[in-house]
């Protein structure tokens, strides 16, 4: 694990003085910048170079972690660094998965916990490195335990279990997390505090973490939790295949949920970019989300580590992730199986059930964080 970098601020503004239509300027921002100790930021994706304002939006004492926004006239983009430690160190940029989750959640006793991630051992887990979580789009960065639905998802009505903010659900897209994030990389790698960035999420965060990756040179590794590289809608084929398989429902019965599968992921593709929701996600959201990153994760050019429970039907073709990353001859890549395990690394029992009181997501994190050291 290396912990280089340049000077935050020239690297900051290399691509700035490389562009002909903003060379006049580049003085007056190079002051600008200088003056606001980073606190400024460019998006290196867009061929315009916009200032984006940086600045803390609130401190959560009880979590010693401040939260950021970053306000550039078009969006308002919160993140969380969980940490008040300032010294270099390698950044990890947390994906969040696919409901609206708060970055912290005020819970009934007055104390705070994070939205986004497991409340892990955080001070230990982080002793050699910095930990940032991307808030989800239209979501408040902290919400009453209330305002939650049972999977900690925040809702506008509490008699209603996926009442998600409207513009959530419509700023639920592959795309957009992918330019939200890259606008924090922007602003992390400016900081004196940020060495090399790795990105990671679970389930549809780690399909973001990984196009994110795919793209941005910057970003060093990536990690991949509980993904499904072939994308979302194929999961609801092989789930109503499996279930008769295992006796649960008939062939007959499989057959006619698939059939149905095959219909909406028709209408889908006939209006991919329609933004109406149905149910909970619109069109535009679920064509985008199930777009396959498996070639993403088998040819990128850095490492790449997979992590899965084995009794996670959304996850299970990374069983054969191997497979693809030998005949590719791609050799920086660990893949890391939990045995019995769910979704969320939760064990589960001979019968069935989830246990939760057997739930293993802080070691998986424990373990990913260990193998970024050995790089």
């Amino acid at each position: 694990m290396k912990i280089w970098r340049k000077s935050r601020l020239s690297e900051c503004h290399a691509n700035l003085f490389a562009n002909g239509r903003v060379r006049a300027i580049y003085v007056n921002i190079f002051v600008m910048c200088a003056a606001m100790l980073s606190l400024a930021s460019f998006n290196s994706g867009d061929s315009e170079y916009k200032m984006k304002q940086v600045y803390i939006y609130e401190k959560i004492p009880d979590l010693e972690c401040n939260i950021y926004l970053i306000d550039n006239q078009t969006d308002s983009i919160l993140f969380c660094k969980v940490d008040a430690d300032e010294s270099l160190k390698p950044v990890v940029i947390w994906c969040p998965g696919s409901t609206p989750q708060p970055l912290v959640v005020k819970q009934t006793n007055s104390l705070y916990s994070y939205g986004c991630i497991p409340n892990c051992d955080w001070k230990t887990l982080l002793k050699d490195f910095h930990l940032l979580i991307v808030g989800n789009p239209h979501v408040p960065a902290v919400v009453s335990e209330d305002s939650l639905n049972n999977e900690w998802a925040y809702i506008t009505n509490p008699a209603k279990q996926h009442s998600y903010p409207r513009n959530y659900l419509q700023d639920n897209y592959m795309d957009n997390y992918v330019k939200r994030c890259n606008q924090i990389i922007d602003f992390v790698r400016c900081q004196n505090w940020a060495g090399d960035i790795y990105t990671v999420g679970h389930s549809q965060g780690a399909k973001v973490a990984i196009k994110i990756s795919a793209q941005n040179d910057y970003v060093k590794a990536v990690g991949a939790f509980s993904i499904n590289p072939l994308g979302r809608v194929d999961e609801f084929v092989r789930r109503a295949r499996l279930q008769a398989i295992e006796g649960k429902i008939t062939d007959e019965e499989a057959q006619r949920q698939i059939n149905q599968v095959y219909d909406y992921w028709q209408s889908v593709c006939e209006r991919p970019m329609e933004e109406s929701v149905y149910g909970e996600d619109s069109h535009k959201t679920t064509y985008s989300f199930s777009t396959p990153t498996l070639s993403d994760i088998v040819h990128m050019k850095k490492p790449v580590y997979i992590a899965y429970g084995t009794r996670d039907v959304t996850s299970s073709y990374c069983d054969l992730l191997p497979i693809e990353f030998i005949r590719e001859r791609k050799t920086d890549w660990k893949v890391v199986p939990y045995l019995n395990m769910e979704h969320n690394f939760a064990v589960v029992k001979d019968n069935g059930e989830v246990d939760w009181s057997d739930y293993h997501f802080c070691e998986v994190i424990r373990d990913f964080l260990a193998w970024l050291k050995e790089l």
